[in-house]
């Protein structure tokens, strides 16, 4: 099953108008919010903190794959004549 940010973005966040922050917010309206049943959620998760966790897994690892893209284009551009960036 794969997480997408928009998961709690339209339960928890401050612009919405249901927003209950993080604690405020039940598996329930998480279900909902992604048109899954709850049961179904429970197959992949114990809790919203394992979601949440899941999501911020993944966010991650896509930031440090796009970080090492653009380190790696540094390095092959040239652009880093000074040796600012370095591999992490």
């Amino acid at each position: 099953m794969e997480i997408t940010t928009g998961l709690f973005c339209g339960v928890i966040s401050s612009t919405s108008p249901r927003a209950q922050g993080f604690y405020g917010v039940t598996i329930k309206e998480i279900s909902t919010e992604i048109s899954l049943m709850r049961p179904a959620i429970y197959n992949y998760f114990e809790t919203k903190e394992e979601i949440l966790l899941g999501l911020l897994t993944i966010e991650y690892g896509e930031w440090c794959a796009g970080l090492e893209g653009l380190i790696v284009s540094a390095k092959n551009s040239g652009s880093d004549s000074n040796g600012r960036v370095r591999y992490l």
